[in-house]
């Protein structure tokens, strides 16, 4: 479905990411956690033949002004209401402002429009992964995945949801698929050097330690690979950072965790786990402030904070009572 006319590498879209969650065996108390990305699709091709208002609103969507996108995507629609890419792409548009049930919407009824467009689903797919439907998404991914078996934005969204899902083995299989279709897809590497973290905490609960470390040594060149590929990709150094941490390189991690912030000030997760670092290297002003920053930034990862802040804000008192 795909091939001709669409875009060979995805767009990757920011919208409220789900989180999972690592505990580490070893340092007691370090919260590890990875941002899950997922992709979603649009048509380029199509919108340079196509008239205005849908060339205008593509123009938009590009500038990230995406509620001037809408408009010209409504418009759009209502000139060609049977026109299913008109839909996928307002869809895209509502995903970006965060309407996730009118996104949902149109990517339904561009797949009720054109039951062979793979694209639909795999937004959708996206989509439902954001909204919590794991099952819903791998479904959607999978049927991407039938109607185009080289989709590899389809394969690596797929992964990330068995990957939610506790299915290393299966998330392991996607992101090889994805590579192998695309071998310069950055975000790929990073989701596959996640799975490894995953897979060698398996192997260390199973006191494993010989497979633990190799997992760990392919994280590390996935998440360097990813690096490589693309030096703004703040995940690539959280997800190493979580590699190092696995084998005591906390000098390496904390750095790592650093780097992430400084490619993405919004980056709550890095900021959680530096903070977290800080706190048991006894800087308790440091570890606080970027406790607190996280939390200010995704305020339901208060819990896993709540026990690092008490620790800083006691280690305070401490040192201003002597």
């Amino acid at each position: 479905m795909r091939g001709k006319g669409h875009l060979p590498c995805p767009l990757r879209e920011g919208g409220p990411a789900r989180i999972l969650k690592w505990t580490l065996r070893g340092l007691p108390g370090v919260i590890t956690v990875a941002l899950l990305v997922t992709s979603l699709q649009p048509f380029p091709a199509f919108a340079q033949k196509a008239a205005n208002p849908l060339k205008q609103g593509v123009a938009l969507y590009k500038k990230g002004e995406f509620s001037k996108a809408l408009a010209a995507f409504d418009k759009a629609v209502q000139q060609d209401p049977k026109n299913a890419i008109l839909y996928s792409y307002r869809g895209l548009a509502r995903y970006r402002l965060n309407d996730l049930d009118g996104a949902m919407a149109d990517q339904t009824k561009a797949i009720e429009l054109n039951p062979r467009l793979a694209e639909a689903y795999t937004n959708r797919g996206a989509i439902r992964f954001v909204k919590g439907d794991v099952d819903g998404a791998i479904a959607d991914h999978t049927q991407a995945i039938q109607l185009d078996s080289k989709y590899a934005e389809a394969y690596n969204n797929r992964g990330e949801a068995r990957r939610t899902k506790g299915d290393v083995d299966g998330a392991l299989a996607d992101f090889n698929q994805t590579l192998k279709l695309s071998p310069f897809y950055s975000q790929a590497y990073v989701n596959r050097a996640a799975v490894y973290v995953q897979k060698a905490d398996l192997a260390t609960s199973r006191k494993n330690e010989a497979e633990a470390r190799k997992h760990i040594e392919e994280a590390l060149k996935d998440s360097t690979k990813a690096q490589v590929l693309n030096p703004k990709l703040a995940e690539a150094y959280t997800v190493r950072g979580l590699a190092f941490l696995r084998i005591r390189r906390v000098k390496e991690a904390s750095a790592d965790f650093t780097k992430a912030i400084e490619l993405n000030p919004r980056h709550a997760l890095a900021y959680l786990n530096r903070g977290t670092l800080r706190v048991q290297g006894k800087d308790f002003s440091g570890g606080l402030q970027d406790l607190k920053k996280a939390v200010e930034l995704v305020p339901h990862l208060k819990p896993d904070a709540q026990l690092w802040i008490e620790k800083a804000e006691q280690g305070l008192q401490g040192k201003a009572s002597k």
